[in-house]
């Protein structure tokens, strides 16, 4: 019984933080366009990446791996357009924090 209910709170917890991620997937999704950063929106993305970066493997595996696609380095230096599975929200956050380093750093990565 002990062990059901360990699943059951693992589950429980896993369920929370898929939410927990999307919610913040549609977050960068609704609050950045291009071209325009709102300091407000930027402060609360920083102050919730790092939750979410370090909570969730699957986000951490997809934010990591679209960083080097866009930068062309690691396992995703060659991308095959046959097999691409890029998703443009990782894409979206890459360029994002690309684009702040430089407009407000003069960071060129």
């Amino acid at each position: 019984m002990r062990n059901n209910e360990t699943r059951s709170g693992i589950r429980k917890s896993a369920t929370k933080m898929k939410q927990e991620t999307q919610n913040f997937l549609n977050f960068v999704d609704q609050e950045f366009k291009p071209g325009t950063i709102a300091i407000e929106h930027w402060k609360e993305y920083l102050a919730r990446l790092p939750e979410i970066y370090n909570s969730d493997i699957s986000f951490r595996l997809l934010f990591d791996w679209h960083w080097d696609l866009v930068l062309n380095t690691g396992r995703a230096w060659f991308k095959n357009q046959t097999i691409c599975i890029e998703n443009p929200i990782y894409t979206k956050q890459v360029q994002l924090i690309i684009d702040v380093g430089i407009q407000l750093h003069n960071l060129d990565y």
